[in-house]
């Protein structure tokens, strides 16, 4: 009898669990981790970092490679590439593993670094750039997967507000670093301090990054895997990604917006969005299951990432801005003049992580959040060509403290309503429209701020654009006020204290399991 119900308990447990209890056991402890999470801070630190280092040397650039003309392509390119791919490897993540798509990404980096620092025409920048992008979109995707595979949700809260604060005092340290660098090494060194880094976080997620660290959803190998890949949605969403920010881009500055260069753009991108909706409503394994937005936690999250990359690239634009049309600042380190805003942030996520993992609770810490951000953008629609310095400081402090309890939050609450089988897909999408709100906050943004990038202006004009960006901080305050009202719809869910499916996936999975095994009761 006895072997008998052990040879039941043997045969009758679910795949799902042996699988889950197999991933358990690869999951690295005590130094090995400690390594890992070192190794993506270096990854993420590594994509942060080359997307705003390159701006301070980017005059020398244009001087020597003789390309004036073609001065945005250099961060248009990276943009470009690094935005498309992020929903892309997030599903395919979710479908094959992590490993091999993090460490594509740091190889196609370092590549495109090494390329990017012999460059010898303008052309051939802007495509190792483009090749740069294309590796710092895998990276900074599945750098956030990574520490939802490594940490349950319960433990979350400290890891994230952790990375986004190293990702804060990258922005502070890059602008000062790429110009100094220029000044003392040349600017192609902006590319080569890439390798060293890369290298070594390449070395590290290749020796200590388990192969088997995420669950697997898929009943399907091999070549039957590969045919099931989203391939018509991968193709209209990047094409549409593309087009949206060739639109963005361009208007106002290239082109008008009424122009039919971004009329046509725009059209485009519309109609190639809705027929990837289409798409995705059809194919068996969709890039982005629309299922994902009946959660109305993960809705809310997505949607606060959004709102707050919009608000976060207006402050990163138009605060510099205001300190040297209108308080008369010398433009010489914006990563410098930034400090009051991204220190805050840093600080605050990392104390915003820890009580989350404390309390095991969110919504609270997401209003009290969005008021304090509300508060600051007030605060800076106030400001006029009488404000002084230590006043937009003490503003910037009080918008950096805000953003910075939002930060982690967004990203802890998204991974906590996603099935464990999707999380690739879900931090995705969120990375997605993060990257996509910080493109529409400076394109929008920019049309009221039109005219104001003139110094050394007399007291009338300074007045007309202190209005103008009045205006640009009127609007951002109104986006503030959109993310207090999504943070009331992120409720509390349990934060979850093992590494498992949530019960949706689960009830999916017991649905799905007769079926792909073939078995009968």
């Amino acid at each position: 009898m006895k072997v008998f119900l052990r040879r039941v308990s043997m045969t009758d447990r679910s795949p799902v669990l042996s699988e889950n209890e197999d991933i358990e056991a690869q999951h690295p402890r005590g130094w090995r981790l400690a390594a890992l999470v070192g190794g993506l801070l270096l990854t993420l630190a590594l994509s942060a970092l080359d997307a705003t280092i390159v701006g301070t040397a980017l005059p020398a650039i244009v001087k020597a490679l003789h390309g004036f003309a073609e001065y945005s392509w250099v961060v248009t390119a990276y943009l470009l590439t690094s935005t498309t791919v992020v929903p892309i490897v997030g599903k395919l993540s979710d479908q094959f593993g992590r490993k091999g798509f993090v460490l594509t990404g740091i190889a196609l980096f370092l590549l495109g670094s090494a390329l990017a620092g012999t460059a010898q025409s303008m052309t051939q920048l802007i495509l190792f750039r483009g090749l740069q992008g294309l590796g710092a979109g895998f990276m900074q995707t599945l750098v956030f997967t990574l520490i939802a595979d490594l940490f349950p949700p319960a433990e979350r809260g400290r890891w994230q507000g952790l990375f986004a604060s190293i990702l804060s005092l990258v922005l502070i340290v890059a602008p000062a670093l790429g110009g100094w660098i220029t000044d003392h090494e040349g600017w192609r060194w902006v590319f080569y301090i890439n390798m060293p880094v890369g290298i070594l976080a390449l070395l590290v997620l290749t020796i200590w990054l388990p192969s088997r660290l995420s669950t697997s959803h898929r009943a399907y190998s091999g070549w039957k895997a590969w045919r099931r890949i989203d391939f018509a949605g991968a193709l209209t969403s990047a094409v549409a990604t593309i087009c949206l920010l060739l639109a963005l881009t361009w208007a106002g500055t290239t082109y008008a917006w009424g122009s039919p260069q971004v009329i046509g753009l725009l059209g485009a991108a519309t109609i190639l969005y809705l027929t990837f909706f289409a798409i995705e409503r059809r194919v068996s394994e969709p890039l982005l299951p629309l299922d994902l937005f009946r959660s109305q936690i993960f809705s809310a999250s997505s949607l606060l990432a959004l709102v707050l990359g919009m608000i976060i690239y207006a402050m990163i634009f138009y605060l510099p801005l205001f300190m040297q049309t209108i308080l008369g600042q010398a433009a010489t380190n914006s990563g410098a003049s930034l400090a009051p805003l991204f220190l805050p942030i840093a600080i605050s996520a990392i104390i915003g992580g820890q009580l989350i993992s404390k309390v095991g609770r969110y919504h609270l810490l997401a209003i009290i959040g969005a008021l304090i951000l509300l508060l600051g953008l007030f605060l800076l629609v106030r400001m006029d060509t009488m404000t002084t310095l230590l006043t937009v400081t003490i503003n910037m402090i009080i918008v950096g403290l805000g953003i910075g309890v939002l930060q982690p939050i967004y990203t802890i609450a998204g991974q906590n309503a996603t099935p464990v089988e999707r999380l690739g897909t879900g931090t995705g999408a969120i990375n997605y429209l993060r990257a996509m709100g910080s493109l529409l906050g400076t394109a929008v943004l920019g049309v009221l701020a039109t005219g104001s990038h003139a110094t050394g202006l007399s007291l009338a004009a300074r007045q007309a654009l202190a209005q103008n960006l009045g205006h640009v901080f009127l609007v951002t305050f109104g986006v503030g006020v959109a993310a207090l009202v999504i943070t009331l719809f992120l409720k509390d869910i349990p934060l979850r204290k093992r590494r498992q499916s949530t019960p949706t996936a689960i009830s999916e999975e017991k649905v799905q399991q007769p079926h792909i095994n073939g078995s009968s009761q």
